[in-house]
């Protein structure tokens, strides 16, 4: 590791680790509230969420796209260049918007399709659909947060989270249960105040970047040159792969979950247990993930290829000792973190047992994402949807019900089946990294003015 990176590294990776944390909370919220309504409720909300958040982590793979050409002209300091990447993100996530709509407004057939209950299916729907309005804000928000994080401007997203998480409780009650004139709404008021929240976030970034003077250097007018099909070809060029790398990861958890579920009902509130407790913990390589992306693009950007690749090689060393640190703790800790979420003896001893895989694989988690993200800010976006694409669906799904039903190992054979499959798509990364890093160049400079 390169001392002169730790310290530009971190600075960058605790505001977004906050930010991440920050929207992760944000959800647990809801899902406490809701479930004050019941069991029915709380798996309602719950499978709704799975869709919603299944088919919008696809359009924010789409929008990082920008993610390389942000840092990048950034680190060259071309004003021009980050203008029209910040208009093109917008003019993508315009594009996305019709197809968000449609996906959550049918999420109750395809939600049937895959096998839920007709309930289940209903309540769901209902929680989708409330969303709805919340779309164009949801993608306006990404496409800026995206747009500053590339620039090193994290105040703003730090200080919107904090206050959306305050506005979110008060939302959930209010539509939740009812209020100052507005009727209890229940599942359907738990879409609304999310909606609100997001609506919220958007608003007071743009206030806070504007205020802040965080446009400056990098805006220019609309022109037609902001619609170039060949710099809007270039972004989903991008854009696409980093859709793909993310849609495969969080699938193949999505698919792993039906698994579990089909060993039994014990089986599966362990699962979902361990993954709330990984999902906190992968907040940390993923917060270093976007600030070697900036680090690593800035650089570039600024004709600096040999410091990008110890900036990178540093991220890496960065993402092994702390999930070392957190693998090590969620082992010592043992029953006392599953105890946070269930008091099942069963489901207890299921996920205990399933604690010390996890914070295996943790540590191969982390570097894969952090690989990913080193790869982003060099703009070799298809490498590493390549290589998420073996890691995911080609090994660990097809492993996952080998080990699960064939060897008959039951749930610990999914967690054993993650493990090798983010064990070979970390090393996988990090060999292309090291091997091609030498080599890098800045992006096209034309494709983002």
């Amino acid at each position: 590791m390169s001392r002169s990176e730790i310290s530009p590294l971190i600075s960058l990776a605790m505001p977004i680790v906050f930010t991440q944390v920050g929207m992760m909370v944000m959800g647990l919220v809801d899902m406490w509230m809701v479930g004050r309504l019941g069991t029915t409720s709380l798996a309602s909300v719950a499978l709704g969420d799975s869709w919603v958040f299944g088919t919008l982590v696809i359009a924010q793979g789409l929008i990082q796209g920008i993610d390389p050409l942000v840092t990048q002209a950034q680190g060259a300091k071309d004003p021009v260049a980050l203008g029209r990447t910040l208009q093109r993100g917008f003019l993508l996530a315009l594009g996305l918007l019709p197809l968000l709509v449609l996906s959550w407004q049918f999420s109750e057939e395809v939600l049937l399709i895959l096998g839920q209950t007709e309930s289940l299916s209903r309540n769901a729907a209902q929680y989708s659909h409330a969303q709805i309005f919340s779309i164009p804000a949801f993608l306006g928000f990404f496409v800026l947060k995206q747009y500053l994080q590339g620039r090193g401007h994290l105040a703003p997203m730090v200080i919107t989270v904090i206050v959306a998480n305050f506005a979110n409780i008060a939302f959930n009650e209010l539509f939740i249960f009812g209020g100052w004139g507005i009727p209890a709404m229940g599942i359907e008021g738990a879409g609304y105040a999310t909606g609100a929240s997001r609506c919220l976030m958007l608003l007071m970034l743009i206030v806070l970047a504007a205020r802040g003077k965080y446009f400056s250097a990098g805006w220019v007018r609309w022109s037609r040159r902001s619609f170039s099909p060949r710099a809007m070809g270039a972004l989903l060029a991008l854009g696409i792969p980093v859709a793909i790398h993310f849609g495969v990861e969080v699938w193949t958890f999505q698919a792993a979950t039906l698994m579990a579920g089909w060993i039994g009902e014990s089986q599966i509130a362990a699962h979902i247990v361990v993954l709330k407790i990984i999902s906190f913990t992968f907040m940390f390589p993923w917060g270093i993930s976007g600030a070697a992306t900036t680090r690593v693009g800035n650089l570039l950007g600024a004709a600096e290829p040999i410091q990008a690749r110890l900036a990178g090689i540093t991220a890496l060393g960065l993402a092994i000792l702390v999930m070392a640190i957190l693998g090590s703790l969620i082992v010592w800790l043992d029953s006392s973190l599953p105890g946070v979420f269930s008091t099942d003896p069963r489901v207890l001893a299921s996920a205990v047992a399933l604690l010390p895989i996890a914070a295996g694989f943790q540590i191969f988690d982390g570097v894969q994402a952090v690989a990913a993200g080193i790869l982003r800010g060099a703009g070799q976006t298809i490498p590493a949807a390549v290589i998420g694409v073996i890691g995911f669906p080609c090994i660990t799904l097809p492993l996952s019900y080998h080990l699960t039903f064939t060897r008959e190992m039951g749930l610990p054979g999914i967690w054993w089946a993650f493990f090798f499959g983010l064990l070979t798509a970390s090393v996988l990364l990090v060999g292309w990294f090291l091997i091609t890093s030498p080599n890098w160049k800045p992006i096209e400079r034309r494709i983002a003015d």
